[in-house]
């Protein structure tokens, strides 16, 4: 009777074993790896370090590209560096256009009529305009100057233009007078830029003289608040042609440097700028003169930039 009612017992429990088997859920299988990973075999290879495994092909995700996901509300998984890097390698161009008035207070003039003379107040004037122009890859410019000098001449003997001599001058009022155009192209910053100019000048005796020169200007940089600026130009020959009373005519001439040195002051955000410096000529005669002119001063004024 025990040995039956043990045998009973040992089968319930094999029975409740083999339903409690039945019951527990199979293993989840482990994700498989990217395809091919399983199969690529790995490369060695020898560096300065000694010997490196590179990943096996296909073991490691690509990264993810840019482009639309429709699950992101601004449509990008990721965005393109944005500000200056974007213009990395493009030429972004800067020019200045200006024009400027100035009072030269006063001039000091030597010529045949002036030995230093002080030029009339608020009568000797100049005025400078620049336009820089971008030609493809180069920095070109294109301005022009001029000047006027207005001064007292006392009377006495002057020697006048050969083969004139020498004679008697009453007092007058004089005025010397220059202006240029010029163009140049950029050899250097900031705005340095070698130039080529054509000058016209004439003085007292109504005699007109031209010429070409060349010479290197650096110009105001009236973006700023502050900047230097000037120019020095020669011109190795200034000529004109005069007649006398019998019909005789003479050759006239010069070499004549030209020069500016100055700054510009200009308050944020303002399109007008304070300009302020020195500036003058001076020459030698080569024919038929009988000395040659020199002009000077400071000068100030204002300008616009646009």
């Amino acid at each position: 009777m025990i040995a039956r009612c043990a045998s009973m017992t040992f089968a319930a429990f094999l029975a409740l074993c083999a339903a409690a088997s039945a019951q527990t859920p199979a293993s989840q299988p482990q994700t498989p790896p990217n395809a091919g990973a399983a199969e690529a075999k790995p490369t060695t290879v020898t560096g300065p370090g000694g010997p490196a495994t590179l990943p096996a092909p296909g073991s490691q995700s690509a990264p993810t590209p840019y482009g639309p996901d429709p699950s992101n509300g601004n449509g990008f998984t990721a965005s393109p560096p944005l500000g200056p890097q974007q213009q990395l390698g493009t030429r972004i161009n800067r020019t200045v256009h200006y024009v400027a008035g100035d009072y030269i207070a006063p001039p000091l003039i030597w010529n045949a009529f002036s030995p230093g003379n002080k030029g009339l107040n608020y009568r000797s004037y100049a005025a400078r305009a620049v336009f820089e122009i971008p030609v493809g890859q180069y920095d070109a410019y294109v301005g022009a100057e001029a000047r006027s000098y207005t001064y007292p001449a006392g009377e006495g003997v002057e020697t006048g233009l050969a083969p004139q001599g020498r004679g008697f001058v009453p007092a007058f009022t004089g005025r010397d007078y220059d202006e240029d155009v010029r163009v140049g192209l950029k050899v250097t910053g900031p705005r340095i830029y070698g130039a080529v100019s054509y000058l016209v000048r004439s003085d007292s005796l109504a005699l007109h003289q031209a010429g070409i020169g060349y010479g290197i200007e650096k110009l105001a940089d009236v973006d700023q608040n502050f900047s230097l600026h000037g120019n020095v130009f020669f011109y190795p020959n200034v000529n004109g042609a005069y007649t006398l009373g019998g019909g005789t005519s003479f050759g006239v001439s010069y070499r004549v440097v030209r020069y500016l040195i100055g700054a510009s002051i200009a308050p944020n955000h303002s399109p007008l700028f304070l300009d302020a410096g020195f500036l003058g000529d001076r020459s030698r005669v080569r024919t038929d003169a009988p000395v040659g002119f020199n002009h000077q001063g400071p000068y100030v004024g204002l300008g616009i930039h646009f």
